[in-house]
C-alpha cells in the first residue's frame, strides 16, 4: 500500500478531512481533489479557501477540478426536468456515478492512475469470489442508498475510510488532530439549493412559473387554493396555510391541471409501488421475480419486499408492511443481508 496514489474528494468538512488523514496515515500517497460544481461566486471562493487550508494542514497536494458544465447538464438540468412533470428527484443519487466518481476516476487515469476516495459512511467488502461489494454502515449515518447507481468499475476503484466510524469519532478524530472542520456542522440541504428554497431556484433557474391553483384530495374534491406547484414536496405537512380539521399531507403533484393533491394520515400509506430504470451493481437486470430488502427513501429502514419485473420494462415492488408514500422521481435502493444490490426510480 505505501506510496499507493489515492485522489480523494476533498471538500474541506469534517468526513472528508478525516478521510484524508486516516488514509495518509495508512501510507497511501493522498491527493485531494476538489470538485468544483458551482459557477464561481463569493461562496465557492469560502469553499475552495476552506479545502486548501485542510490540505495545507495535512500536507497534501490539492487539486481543483471544474466540473461545472457537467454538473449542470447532468445534475440540474435533470432535477428541473423532473420537476417540471410534478417528481421529486434525489439529485445525489445521480450525481454520484455521473458526476463526482466519473470525474474523480477520469482525473486519477490522467494523472497516471491510482485509487479513488470519499468520504461516505459505508463500508466495502468482498465477496467470496472476491468481488467488490458495498454493506451498509453500523451508523444511523449511513449513506449506501445515494451510491445504489454506482457501476462496478467504480466501485471496484473506490475506498471509504471512515467505514469504521461513527460520526462522533470522526469529529472526535478531526478535534484531536487540530483540524478547524472538527464542529462544523453537516449540510442537510441540497449543495445548488444551500437555503432550500427550492421555489426561487426553480423560478430563476429552471425559468418555472410558480402558477396557483387548487388543493384537491383524492377524488379530486376542491380544499383550496395553493401558490404553485414548485413550492411544494411529497409528503410535506407544514406550510400548506390550509386548515381542514385534520393534519393533511401532499400526495401528488398534478402539473398537467396544476393541482396538489392532500391526503390524511391514514392514506400515506402504501404496500404497493412501481419503479423503472432497474440499476444492478452487479450482474445483468433481473428478468425473474426475487426478493430484496428495499429502501424507499433514505431515512427508512429496509423493508423485505418481492420485485417482479413488468412487461413494459417496470418493476412492481410488493412491500411486506406498509411505508409512507413514496415520491416519484426518488429512489428505491435494494439490499440483500446488508449488501447494496442496486437501486431504481420511484413511479
Amino acid at each position: 500500500m505505501m506510496n499507493c496514489k489515492i485522489f480523494l474528494g476533498l471538500s474541506g468538512g469534517v468526513d472528508s478531512s478525516v478521510s484524508a488523514l486516516l488514509l495518509r496515515e495508512a501510507g497511501y500517497e493522498v491527493h485531494g481533489v476538489m470538485l468544483l460544481l458551482k459557477p464561481p461566486s463569493e461562496q465557492r471562493e469560502r469553499e475552495a479557501a476552506q479545502a486548501q487550508n485542510t490540505a495545507n494542514e495535512l500536507g497534501i497536494p490539492l487539486h481543483f477540478l471544474d466540473a461545472v458544465q457537467l454538473f449542470h447538464d447532468t445534475v440540474i438540468n435533470n432535477f428541473i426536468s423532473e420537476y417540471k412533470i410534478g417528481h421529486t428527484p434525489n439529485p445525489c443519487v445521480l450525481c454520484n456515478p455521473t458526476v463526482k466518481f466519473a470525474a474523480l476516476l477520469s482525473f486519477a487515469a490522467s494523472m497516471g492512475g491510482g485509487k479513488i476516495a470519499t468520504g461516505h459512511y459505508v463500508e466495502k467488502i468482498r465477496l467470496p469470489d472476491g468481488t467488490a461489494a458495498l454493506r451498509r454502515h453500523k451508523s444511523r449515518k449511513d449513506q449506501s442508498y445515494f451510491l445504489c447507481r454506482l457501476t462496478e468499475a467504480q466501485l471496484e476503484a473506490a475506498e471509504f475510510p471512515l467505514a469504521p466510524y461513527h460520526k462522533e469519532e470522526v469529529r472526535a478524530i478531526a478535534a484531536e488532530h487540530g483540524l478547524p472542520c472538527a464542529s462544523q456542522s453537516d449540510s442537510q440541504e441540497i449543495c445548488f439549493i444551500p437555503d432550500g428554497d427550492y421555489g426561487t431556484f426553480l423560478t430563476e433557474t429552471g425559468g418555472l412559473q410558480a402558477q396557483p391553483g387548487h388543493f384537491i384530495d383524492k377524488n379530486g374534491k376542491i380544499l383550496g387554493q395553493h401558490r404553485g406547484i414548485i413550492h411544494y414536496t411529497l409528503g410535506q405537512r407544514r406550510g400548506l396555510e390550509i386548515a381542514l380539521g385534520e393534519r393533511m399531507y401532499v400526495s401528488r403533484l398534478n402539473p398537467t391541471d396544476n393541482t396538489v393533491t392532500l391526503c390524511t394520515e391514514q392514506e400515506r400509506y402504501q404496500t404497493e409501488l412501481f419503479v423503472r430504470d432497474l440499476h444492478m451493481i452487479h450482474g445483468d437486470t433481473p428478468r425473474e421475480a426475487f426478493s430484496a430488502d428495499v429502501k424507499v427513501r433514505s431515512t427508512a429502514a429496509p423493508v423485505p419486499a418481492q420485485i417482479t419485473p413488468q412487461a413494459d420494462g417496470t418493476c412492481r415492488i410488493t412491500l411486506s408492511k406498509k411505508q409512507t408514500a413514496a415520491a416519484p422521481g426518488q429512489t428505491a435502493a435494494f439490499y440483500r443481508d446488508d449488501i447494496l444490490l442496486g437501486g431504481a426510480t420511484i413511479l
